[in-house]
């Protein structure tokens, strides 16, 4: 039979060789889509490994550059940029924890005579925030006391390996060294995290004596909320992260709870309206109804212990309740029943006057 001449079955051979090809190129585009969702998948996995890598980290402009830059270079497939970035975030952790533990002063001489000398390397890609990797690896003995022999290894090879890079994307980089790197680089940050975090309660220490507060991750943050009792300067200090929306939702109910409690139970006058302005006022914004409900309630039973109620009557008490009144009102309008029936306690007390702010309709 000639060719392009019919076949029994009416289909002739450029027919056959038309499907033949549509067959292959199926195939191909199949193909091509599974490589496709396969380097989505493997790239989504390394987004969720950034994440955790971060979760470490206190948030900060920094490690926020750090996530964004990390991520691009994971979608471009800039397998070095990425190892340089990460190792970066390795430092930054590391320079976290010398910062704090500085206001523990616990650092070692040889590391703080680095961080204070004029004659810091500021330019050397091979250093953060003026503090050369080298130092770091050397002196982590003295960081961590403690610290396992393998997981100084491990940060020696990172360094390593990083500073084998001469030139971003230079030549070409194995992606599946850059995920063994990525995992490695996990794996040490989760155990300095977990052996930070026995300086916690020093960290609380200095807290509280000095007013002064480094950075802390959210590992630490949830460590100190978990061991905080009535201590006004570190409540005073989570109620003002939560104004800044630095506290994750559990964090925020934590510090509302014992904010609410320490207010309620002030002992004085003066400490009323201080706890009041310092503990209150900063997370007013975050209140539930049950909150609003509870301050109420709470100014009066348990002020019953005193001799005289220590807060209704303090002097500029009635500016916070003026607040709690508008944030609540707005928010909750079938809280007016509690307001209500506050007021009605307040004129048993004869503080009427103070409060004609709060006299409803």
């Amino acid at each position: 039979m000639r060719s392009g001449e019919e076949n029994d079955m009416g289909t002739n051979i450029d027919d056959i060789h038309h499907e033949e090809y549509l067959e292959e190129q199926l195939l191909e585009d199949q193909k091509e889509k599974a490589i496709e969702e396969f380097i989505n998948d493997q790239r989504f996995e390394y987004y969720d490994q950034v994440e955790e890598i971060l979760s470490n980290i206190s948030i900060s402009d920094l490690s926020e550059y750090y996530k964004s830059a990390l991520n691009t270079s994971i979608k471009h497939e800039l397998w070095e940029y990425c190892v340089t970035i990460i190792w970066k975030m390795v430092i930054l952790f590391f320079y976290e924890k010398l910062f704090q533990i500085n206001y523990l002063q616990l650092l070692n001489t040889d590391i703080q005579n680095n961080l204070d000398s004029k004659n810091r390397d500021c330019i050397s890609p091979l250093s953060f925030n003026c503090l050369k990797d080298k130092t770091l690896c050397d002196k982590m003995p003295y960081i961590w006391r403690n610290l396992d022999v393998n997981y100084q290894n491990s940060c020696r090879s990172l360094l390593d390996e990083r500073n084998s890079l001469s030139h971003v994307n230079e030549y070409p980089y194995s992606e599946i060294k850059f995920k063994a790197y990525l995992e490695k680089s996990v794996e040490l940050l989760d155990y300095l995290q977990n052996l930070h975090l026995s300086y916690s309660s020093k960290t609380v220490e200095v807290i509280r004596s000095t007013k002064q507060f480094p950075n802390l991750s959210s590992n630490e943050i949830n460590n100190i909320l978990d061991s905080l009792v009535n201590d006004i300067d570190l409540i005073a200090y989570f109620s003002t992260l939560t104004s800044q929306g630095k506290l994750n939702d559990q964090q925020i109910d934590i510090t509302k709870e014992k904010a609410i409690k320490v207010f309620v139970a002030s002992s004085s006058f003066d400490s009323a309206y201080e706890n009041g302005m310092q503990l209150i006022m900063p997370i007013a914004s975050q209140f539930n109804k049950d909150d609003y409900s509870l301050i109420l309630e709470k100014v009066f039973t348990e002020q019953k212990k005193n001799k005289v109620n220590q807060i209704l009557p303090a002097g500029r008490i009635e500016e916070i309740f003026e607040k709690l009144y508008t944030e609540s009102i707005n928010t909750y309008p079938n809280i007016k029943e509690a307001w209500e029936k506050f007021i009605r306690k307040v004129d048993s007390m004869e503080l009427s006057d103070k409060y004609s702010a709060l006299l409803l309709d």
